[in-house]
């Protein structure tokens, strides 16, 4: 509640170079937002859809540590900032995502969702569901595993520090499911998190995010 009183009373400011923006509803001023990246589709899906656990890849923007989005990334989820969230989903309905039943928010652990308060890719995903109308599902996949950051870790690593972290409901069975997270790496986590609905029914498994790094 705090965190959107201060958005509506201060100015609003580029989250990258601090001048002023358009309005609220923009993170970015004009001259940062025409860096961003997109984000090249064939290239994502060549390194992500790496098996058969996804059956999609997409997402919009190019993600650089130095790059504009760092900034917005780092309010979103650690500092108390979900309606950046919300903002961020809405600019994938650019994307042009196959037909789904529901979308499904990349779980947090009960620990991690405690510390910080909400889930992004949560967040991320009402967002999306504003623009695509499509239900968002938070009951259909659960982190049963803590895992710690993937930032530092080799491939090999992160697909093992997040086997078997996920459990899916049995609702799932039958359903195209879009997995919503905030940004892709080697696809590990999605990965996993297909593997999980997959088991549990699901007929079609795809993630979509706001950006992906390799």
């Amino acid at each position: 509640m705090l965190s959107g009183m201060l958005d509506l009373l201060l100015p609003p400011a580029c989250l990258a170079c601090g001048v002023r923006t358009p309005g609220p509803e923009a993170l970015l001023c004009p001259a940062c937002a025409a860096l961003l990246d997109e984000a090249d589709a064939d290239a994502l899906r060549a390194e992500i859809l790496a098996d058969a656990a996804l059956d999609d890849a997409v997402a919009r923007f190019r993600y650089r540590p130095d790059g504009p989005l760092a900034p917005v990334f780092h309010a979103l989820k650690y500092g108390q900032r979900p309606r950046y969230g919300r903002l961020l989903g809405r600019s994938l309905a650019a994307l042009d995502l196959a037909p789904a039943d529901a979308l499904v928010p990349m779980p947090l652990h009960r620990a991690r969702f405690l510390e910080r308060g909400y889930n992004q890719a949560e967040e991320i995903a009402h967002g999306l569901a504003e623009v695509a109308d499509l239900p968002v599902r938070t009951d259909l996949l659960a982190r049963l595993v803590f895992t710690d950051t993937q930032t530092k870790r080799t491939r090999h690593d992160r697909a093992a520090n997040v086997a078997h972290a996920f459990d899916a409901a049995s609702d799932a069975d039958g359903m195209r499911l879009w997995v919503v997270d905030d940004v892709l790496t080697t696809g590990a986590t999605s990965r996993a998190a297909a593997d999980a609905l997959k088991a549990a029914g699901a007929a079609w498994v795809g993630v979509a995010a706001v950006a992906w790094t390799s």
